[in-house]
Protein backbone atom coordinates (compact mmCIF):
# COMPACT_ATOMS: atom_id res chain seq x y z
CA UNK A 1 0.00 0.00 0.00
CA UNK A 2 1.06 3.61 -0.55
CA UNK A 3 2.39 5.43 2.49
CA UNK A 4 3.79 8.82 3.54
CA UNK A 5 7.52 9.36 3.96
CA UNK A 6 7.14 9.87 7.72
CA UNK A 7 5.12 6.69 8.19
CA UNK A 8 7.55 4.74 6.03
CA UNK A 9 10.58 5.93 8.01
CA UNK A 10 8.86 5.01 11.26
CA UNK A 11 8.50 1.38 10.17
CA UNK A 12 11.18 -1.29 10.55
CA UNK A 13 10.91 -3.79 7.70
CA UNK A 14 12.13 -7.34 7.29
CA UNK A 15 13.07 -6.62 3.66
CA UNK A 16 13.87 -3.16 2.35
CA UNK A 17 14.09 -2.72 -1.43
CA UNK A 18 15.81 0.25 -3.08
CA UNK A 19 14.00 0.74 -6.38
CA UNK A 20 10.46 -0.09 -7.48
CA UNK A 21 11.31 -1.01 -11.05
CA UNK A 22 11.00 -4.31 -12.88
CA UNK A 23 13.07 -6.31 -10.38
CA UNK A 24 11.99 -4.34 -7.31
CA UNK A 25 8.26 -4.81 -7.85
CA UNK A 26 8.72 -8.47 -8.73
CA UNK A 27 10.68 -9.05 -5.52
CA UNK A 28 8.16 -7.08 -3.48
CA UNK A 29 5.26 -9.13 -4.86
CA UNK A 30 7.01 -12.44 -4.24
CA UNK A 31 8.35 -11.64 -0.77
CA UNK A 32 5.06 -10.18 0.47
CA UNK A 33 3.22 -13.40 -0.43
CA UNK A 34 4.36 -14.48 3.04
CA UNK A 35 2.13 -12.52 5.47
CA UNK A 36 4.64 -13.11 8.26
CA UNK A 37 7.22 -10.77 6.73
CA UNK A 38 7.11 -7.02 6.07
CA UNK A 39 8.45 -5.48 2.88
CA UNK A 40 9.23 -1.85 2.08
CA UNK A 41 9.97 -0.39 -1.37
CA UNK A 42 11.37 3.07 -2.12
CA UNK A 43 10.90 4.39 -5.66
CA UNK A 44 11.87 7.80 -7.04
CA UNK A 45 9.14 7.77 -9.68
CA UNK A 46 5.38 7.49 -9.27
CA UNK A 47 2.58 5.15 -10.30
CA UNK A 48 1.81 5.67 -13.98
CA UNK A 49 -0.03 2.40 -14.58
CA UNK A 50 -3.09 4.25 -15.94
CA UNK A 51 -1.10 6.75 -18.03
CA UNK A 52 -1.99 6.49 -21.76
CA UNK A 53 1.54 7.56 -22.72
CA UNK A 54 2.90 4.48 -20.94
CA UNK A 55 0.17 2.08 -22.00
CA UNK A 56 0.20 3.01 -25.70
CA UNK A 57 3.14 1.25 -27.42
CA UNK A 58 3.17 3.76 -30.26
CA UNK A 59 3.96 6.59 -27.82
CA UNK A 60 7.01 4.94 -26.28
CA UNK A 61 9.60 7.19 -27.89
CA UNK A 62 7.81 10.26 -26.47
CA UNK A 63 8.78 9.05 -22.98
CA UNK A 64 12.51 9.08 -23.68
CA UNK A 65 14.13 12.32 -22.59
CA UNK A 66 11.06 13.34 -20.56
CA UNK A 67 12.22 13.66 -16.92
CA UNK A 68 8.74 12.71 -15.69
CA UNK A 69 9.32 9.20 -17.08
CA UNK A 70 13.03 8.86 -17.85
CA UNK A 71 16.18 9.47 -15.79
CA UNK A 72 17.62 11.07 -18.95
CA UNK A 73 21.07 9.54 -18.56
CA UNK A 74 23.70 10.48 -21.13
CA UNK A 75 26.91 8.68 -21.93
CA UNK A 76 30.28 10.27 -21.48
CA UNK A 77 31.53 11.84 -24.74
CA UNK A 78 32.92 9.08 -26.95
CA UNK A 79 36.68 9.20 -27.39
CA UNK A 80 36.70 8.92 -31.18
CA UNK A 81 34.03 11.46 -32.12
CA UNK A 82 32.76 13.16 -28.95
CA UNK A 83 29.22 11.83 -29.40
CA UNK A 84 26.99 11.76 -26.34
CA UNK A 85 24.43 8.95 -26.43
CA UNK A 86 21.13 8.65 -24.58
CA UNK A 87 20.57 5.81 -22.10
CA UNK A 88 16.81 5.80 -21.36
CA UNK A 89 16.01 4.34 -17.92
CA UNK A 90 12.48 4.29 -16.52
CA UNK A 91 11.65 6.65 -13.65
CA UNK A 92 8.27 5.26 -12.57
CA UNK A 93 6.85 2.25 -10.76
CA UNK A 94 7.82 -0.60 -13.06
CA UNK A 95 11.08 1.04 -14.10
CA UNK A 96 12.37 0.51 -17.61
CA UNK A 97 9.67 -2.07 -18.35
CA UNK A 98 7.40 1.00 -18.52
CA UNK A 99 9.37 2.81 -21.25
CA UNK A 100 11.04 0.06 -23.28
CA UNK A 101 10.05 -1.15 -26.76
CA UNK A 102 8.13 -4.14 -25.36
CA UNK A 103 10.24 -6.91 -26.91
CA UNK A 104 9.89 -10.10 -24.83
CA UNK A 105 13.22 -11.88 -25.25
CA UNK A 106 15.74 -13.75 -23.11
CA UNK A 107 19.45 -14.36 -23.41
CA UNK A 108 20.76 -17.66 -24.76
CA UNK A 109 21.21 -20.71 -22.57
CA UNK A 110 24.98 -20.40 -22.92
CA UNK A 111 25.06 -16.76 -21.82
CA UNK A 112 23.12 -17.53 -18.66
CA UNK A 113 25.05 -20.72 -17.91
CA UNK A 114 28.25 -18.68 -18.22
CA UNK A 115 27.11 -16.54 -15.27
CA UNK A 116 27.15 -19.67 -13.16
CA UNK A 117 30.59 -20.63 -14.43
CA UNK A 118 31.88 -17.30 -13.08
CA UNK A 119 31.17 -18.66 -9.60
CA UNK A 120 27.54 -17.62 -9.14
CA UNK A 121 25.76 -20.68 -7.78
CA UNK A 122 22.12 -20.92 -8.82
CA UNK A 123 22.59 -18.96 -12.05
CA UNK A 124 21.90 -21.32 -14.91
CA UNK A 125 19.31 -21.74 -17.61
CA UNK A 126 17.81 -24.72 -15.77
CA UNK A 127 17.53 -22.66 -12.58
CA UNK A 128 15.97 -19.59 -14.24
CA UNK A 129 13.57 -21.15 -16.77
CA UNK A 130 10.86 -21.96 -14.17
CA UNK A 131 10.87 -18.30 -13.08
CA UNK A 132 10.78 -17.02 -16.65
CA UNK A 133 7.69 -19.15 -17.15
CA UNK A 134 6.17 -18.11 -13.83
CA UNK A 135 6.32 -14.44 -14.88
CA UNK A 136 4.63 -14.98 -18.23
CA UNK A 137 1.18 -15.45 -19.68
CA UNK A 138 1.71 -16.35 -23.34
CA UNK A 139 -1.25 -15.52 -25.56
CA UNK A 140 -1.18 -17.67 -28.74
CA UNK A 141 -1.84 -15.68 -31.93
CA UNK A 142 -4.84 -16.09 -34.22
CA UNK A 143 -4.33 -18.48 -37.12
CA UNK A 144 -3.87 -15.73 -39.72
CA UNK A 145 -1.05 -14.09 -37.74
CA UNK A 146 0.65 -17.43 -37.12
CA UNK A 147 0.57 -18.23 -40.83
CA UNK A 148 1.66 -14.78 -42.01
CA UNK A 149 4.62 -14.65 -39.61
CA UNK A 150 5.58 -18.33 -39.94
CA UNK A 151 5.74 -18.95 -36.20
CA UNK A 152 5.68 -22.74 -36.24
CA UNK A 153 8.90 -22.52 -34.23
CA UNK A 154 7.00 -21.71 -30.99
CA UNK A 155 7.58 -24.41 -28.34
CA UNK A 156 4.87 -24.15 -25.65
CA UNK A 157 7.11 -25.94 -23.13
CA UNK A 158 9.30 -22.81 -22.94
CA UNK A 159 6.40 -20.43 -22.31
CA UNK A 160 4.36 -19.73 -19.22
CA UNK A 161 0.62 -19.65 -18.66
CA UNK A 162 -1.14 -17.67 -15.98
CA UNK A 163 1.77 -15.38 -15.07
CA UNK A 164 1.25 -11.65 -14.54
CA UNK A 165 3.04 -10.26 -17.62
CA UNK A 166 1.08 -10.75 -20.82
CA UNK A 167 2.93 -11.40 -24.08
CA UNK A 168 1.91 -12.17 -27.61
CA UNK A 169 2.75 -11.64 -31.23
CA UNK A 170 1.52 -8.27 -32.51
CA UNK A 171 -1.78 -8.20 -34.35
CA UNK A 172 -0.42 -5.74 -36.90
CA UNK A 173 2.85 -5.78 -38.86
CA UNK A 174 4.23 -3.07 -41.13
CA UNK A 175 5.57 -3.91 -44.58
CA UNK A 176 9.09 -3.84 -43.11
CA UNK A 177 8.31 -6.47 -40.48
CA UNK A 178 6.29 -8.53 -42.95
CA UNK A 179 9.53 -8.84 -44.92
CA UNK A 180 11.65 -9.80 -41.89
CA UNK A 181 11.18 -13.57 -41.69
CA UNK A 182 11.00 -14.16 -45.48
CA UNK A 183 14.26 -12.25 -45.96
CA UNK A 184 16.08 -14.46 -43.46
CA UNK A 185 14.52 -17.55 -45.04
CA UNK A 186 15.86 -16.48 -48.46
CA UNK A 187 19.30 -16.28 -46.85
CA UNK A 188 18.89 -19.76 -45.29
CA UNK A 189 18.94 -18.08 -41.87
CA UNK A 190 15.47 -19.00 -40.63
CA UNK A 191 15.23 -19.50 -36.90
CA UNK A 192 16.29 -23.01 -35.84
CA UNK A 193 14.01 -23.33 -32.79
CA UNK A 194 12.00 -21.18 -30.39
CA UNK A 195 14.34 -18.40 -29.16
CA UNK A 196 12.51 -18.50 -25.80
CA UNK A 197 14.04 -21.96 -25.28
CA UNK A 198 17.49 -20.34 -25.35
CA UNK A 199 18.90 -22.21 -28.35
CA UNK A 200 17.20 -20.72 -31.40
CA UNK A 201 19.33 -18.88 -33.95
CA UNK A 202 18.14 -16.97 -37.00
CA UNK A 203 15.55 -14.36 -37.98
CA UNK A 204 12.09 -14.66 -36.47
CA UNK A 205 9.12 -12.57 -35.36
CA UNK A 206 9.51 -11.37 -31.79
CA UNK A 207 7.05 -11.57 -28.94
CA UNK A 208 5.94 -8.30 -27.36
CA UNK A 209 4.60 -7.57 -23.89
CA UNK A 210 1.13 -6.46 -24.99
CA UNK A 211 -2.11 -7.52 -23.36
CA UNK A 212 -5.14 -8.68 -25.33
CA UNK A 213 -6.10 -5.04 -25.99
CA UNK A 214 -2.62 -4.19 -27.35
CA UNK A 215 -1.72 -2.12 -24.27
CA UNK A 216 1.70 -2.35 -22.59
CA UNK A 217 1.95 -5.12 -20.00
CA UNK A 218 4.75 -4.33 -17.55
CA UNK A 219 5.73 -4.61 -13.89
CA UNK A 220 3.82 -1.45 -12.99
CA UNK A 221 0.41 -2.76 -14.09
CA UNK A 222 0.98 -6.45 -13.33
CA UNK A 223 3.11 -7.13 -10.23
CA UNK A 224 2.13 -3.86 -8.55
CA UNK A 225 -1.66 -4.40 -8.63
CA UNK A 226 -1.14 -7.97 -7.44
CA UNK A 227 0.50 -6.84 -4.24
CA UNK A 228 -0.23 -3.17 -3.51
CA UNK A 229 -3.10 -3.78 -1.11
CA UNK A 230 -1.28 -6.28 1.10
CA UNK A 231 -0.95 -4.89 4.64
CA UNK A 232 2.62 -6.25 4.96
CA UNK A 233 3.87 -4.29 1.92
CA UNK A 234 4.47 -0.53 1.93
CA UNK A 235 5.57 1.32 -1.21
CA UNK A 236 6.91 4.87 -1.00
CA UNK A 237 6.98 6.76 -4.30
CA UNK A 238 8.55 10.11 -5.15
CA UNK A 239 11.50 9.39 -2.83
CA UNK A 240 15.15 8.97 -3.80
CA UNK A 241 17.41 6.49 -1.98
CA UNK A 242 20.67 8.30 -1.28
CA UNK A 243 22.72 5.88 0.81
CA UNK A 244 22.98 2.38 2.30
CA UNK A 245 23.56 2.57 6.05
CA UNK A 246 25.77 0.00 7.74
CA UNK A 247 26.24 -1.11 11.32
CA UNK A 248 29.37 0.36 12.85
CA UNK A 249 30.71 -3.08 13.69
CA UNK A 250 31.40 -5.77 11.12
CA UNK A 251 30.48 -9.39 11.68
CA UNK A 252 32.96 -11.97 12.95
CA UNK A 253 34.32 -12.48 9.43
CA UNK A 254 34.92 -8.75 9.00
CA UNK A 255 32.00 -8.23 6.60
CA UNK A 256 29.89 -5.10 6.52
CA UNK A 257 26.25 -5.51 7.55
CA UNK A 258 23.57 -3.29 6.04
CA UNK A 259 21.29 -1.67 8.61
CA UNK A 260 18.94 0.27 6.37
CA UNK A 261 18.65 3.10 3.85
CA UNK A 262 18.65 6.89 3.76
CA UNK A 263 16.21 8.51 1.36
CA UNK A 264 15.13 12.00 0.37
CA UNK A 265 11.45 12.89 0.04
CA UNK A 266 10.74 16.54 -0.61
CA UNK A 267 13.41 18.60 1.16
CA UNK A 268 13.94 16.21 4.03
CA UNK A 269 16.29 13.22 4.27
CA UNK A 270 15.12 10.34 6.46
CA UNK A 271 16.37 6.88 7.40
CA UNK A 272 14.59 3.55 7.57
CA UNK A 273 15.81 0.24 8.99
CA UNK A 274 15.69 -3.40 7.82
CA UNK A 275 15.74 -6.36 10.19
CA UNK A 276 16.78 -8.97 7.64
CA UNK A 277 17.94 -7.68 4.25
CA UNK A 278 18.52 -4.54 2.23
CA UNK A 279 18.09 -5.30 -1.47
CA UNK A 280 19.41 -3.11 -4.27
CA UNK A 281 17.11 -3.08 -7.30
CA UNK A 282 17.92 0.40 -8.60
CA UNK A 283 19.05 -0.66 -12.06
CA UNK A 284 22.26 -1.00 -14.02
CA UNK A 285 23.46 2.54 -13.35
CA UNK A 286 22.03 3.39 -9.96
CA UNK A 287 22.70 0.20 -8.00
CA UNK A 288 26.48 0.60 -8.36
CA UNK A 289 26.03 4.34 -7.86
CA UNK A 290 24.38 3.66 -4.50
CA UNK A 291 27.24 1.37 -3.50
CA UNK A 292 29.68 4.17 -4.29
CA UNK A 293 27.66 6.77 -2.40
CA UNK A 294 27.70 4.38 0.56
CA UNK A 295 31.47 3.87 0.57
CA UNK A 296 31.85 0.70 -1.51
CA UNK A 297 33.84 1.08 -4.70
CA UNK A 298 37.09 2.24 -6.20
CA UNK A 299 39.16 4.08 -3.58
CA UNK A 300 40.31 6.67 -6.11
CA UNK A 301 36.77 7.53 -7.23
CA UNK A 302 35.42 7.71 -3.69
CA UNK A 303 38.33 9.90 -2.56
CA UNK A 304 37.74 12.25 -5.50
CA UNK A 305 34.18 12.85 -4.30
CA UNK A 306 34.95 13.00 -0.59
CA UNK A 307 33.17 9.75 0.28
CA UNK A 308 34.71 7.75 3.17
CA UNK A 309 35.85 4.31 2.02
CA UNK A 310 34.18 1.38 3.79
CA UNK A 311 35.15 -1.39 1.38
CA UNK A 312 37.49 -1.23 -1.61
CA UNK A 313 35.98 -2.92 -4.64
CA UNK A 314 37.14 -1.49 -7.98
CA UNK A 315 34.69 -3.82 -9.77
CA UNK A 316 31.83 -1.62 -8.55
CA UNK A 317 32.57 0.90 -11.30
CA UNK A 318 34.06 1.09 -14.78
CA UNK A 319 35.12 4.59 -15.87
CA UNK A 320 35.18 3.56 -19.53
CA UNK A 321 31.41 3.00 -19.42
CA UNK A 322 30.32 5.93 -17.31
CA UNK A 323 27.04 7.75 -17.68
CA UNK A 324 26.10 11.00 -16.03
CA UNK A 325 22.59 12.29 -15.33
CA UNK A 326 21.85 15.90 -16.23
CA UNK A 327 21.15 18.54 -13.56
CA UNK A 328 19.21 18.66 -11.29
CA UNK A 329 19.05 14.87 -10.90
CA UNK A 330 22.74 14.55 -10.03
CA UNK A 331 23.50 14.74 -6.28
CA UNK A 332 26.27 17.11 -5.28
CA UNK A 333 28.84 14.49 -4.30
CA UNK A 334 27.66 11.80 -6.67
CA UNK A 335 30.27 9.83 -8.63
CA UNK A 336 29.36 8.99 -12.19
CA UNK A 337 26.79 6.22 -12.40
CA UNK A 338 28.42 3.35 -14.20
CA UNK A 339 27.82 -0.13 -15.50
CA UNK A 340 29.81 -2.65 -13.45
CA UNK A 341 31.91 -5.27 -15.20
CA UNK A 342 31.43 -8.96 -14.50
CA UNK A 343 33.21 -10.03 -11.36
CA UNK A 344 33.47 -13.10 -9.21
CA UNK A 345 34.56 -11.05 -6.19
CA UNK A 346 32.19 -11.82 -3.31
CA UNK A 347 29.93 -9.18 -1.83
CA UNK A 348 31.36 -7.56 1.29
CA UNK A 349 28.00 -7.72 3.08
CA UNK A 350 26.23 -10.32 5.14
CA UNK A 351 22.68 -10.46 6.48
CA UNK A 352 21.10 -7.93 6.42
CA UNK A 353 22.76 -7.78 3.00
CA UNK A 354 23.26 -5.71 -0.05
CA UNK A 355 23.20 -8.56 -2.61
CA UNK A 356 26.05 -8.64 -5.11
CA UNK A 357 25.38 -7.20 -8.52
Amino acid sequence: MAVTAAAFAATSFDYLIAGGGTAGLTLAARLSEDPAVTVGVIEAGVDRSADPKVLTPGLTSSLWGDPDYDWVFRSAPQADNGRVLAHPRGKLLGGSSGINLNAWTHASQKDIDDWGLLGNDGWSWADLLPYYKKSENYLPPPAETAEAQDIDFVDPSCHGEGGPVQNRFPSFYSSFYNSWSPTFANLNLSVTSDPKCGLGLGGAAKLVSFDKDNARSYAGNTYYPLSKNRPNLKILTGALVTKINFYRRTDRAGNLRAEGLSFKAGRRTRTVKARREVILAAGTFQSPQLLELSGIGSPSILAKHGIPLLYANPATTSPSRSATPPPPAKPRRNPSATTPPSSTKPSPCTTPTVPGL
